[in-house]
């Protein structure tokens, strides 16, 4: 089966979820930039263009400006 791929721009990692405004999801009957969360990210590559879900590939846009606080604080 081959994996799904989506955009994903304005994001921010928090934990092991990666939250932005999500394009060309083939699985979601969203319009191109709206608001999610991904399922647990599995890989996110060394540049951060890149990232890994169960299901979904996504490219990497830009990430957000907002500086995500560890779970921990």
């Amino acid at each position: 089966m081959e994996r799904q791929k989506a955009h994903l721009e304005n994001w921010i990692q928090i934990g092991e979820t990666l939250y932005g405004n999500v394009s060309r999801h083939p699985d979601l009957n969203l319009p191109d930039g709206t608001f999610v969360h991904t399922s647990r990210v599995l890989e996110i590559s060394a540049d951060k263009k890149s990232a890994k879900t169960k299901n979904t590939d996504y490219t990497l846009g830009e990430s957000s400006s907002v500086e995500a606080q560890d779970e921990g604080d």
